[in-house]
């Protein structure tokens, strides 16, 4: 089982979720298994090669978000319009649910570290 917390990001009021570090080959067939509850599309890819090895795009009717994996195999998804402070967290707390809901994601809270 993999853990996941909803937290908010550095100096922000925007909800993200952070996964412990899980290899991608592990972590890719239980996330498509939660796209499919979430009726989420896959809108675009991208490969980086700083930070993050590549970011995913997605609209849902909850609204839009992406899922970006860092080089130390460290999973976030975040709301798409991340910086903007006006908009709701219903995205990234649907998302949590959809996890939570999958017998391969437990939901940790940060007093749990």
């Amino acid at each position: 089982m993999f853990s996941f917390e909803v937290r908010t990001g550095h100096g922000s009021k925007r909800l993200l979720i952070e996964f412990e570090a899980i290899p991608t080959d592990e972590f890719k067939p239980h996330w498509e298994n939660v796209l499919l509850i979430l009726e989420a599309e896959l809108v675009s890819t991208e490969d980086v090669w700083q930070n993050d090895e590549y970011i995913c795009r997605y609209s849902s009717p909850t609204g839009k978000f992406f899922l970006t994996v860092t080089n130390g195999d460290l999973p976030f998804i975040m709301a798409d319009d991340f910086e903007q402070e006006n908009d709701d967290n219903s995205v990234i707390l649907a998302i949590a649910e959809a996890l939570a809901k999958s017998d391969q994601f437990s939901r940790i809270s940060t007093a749990e570290k």
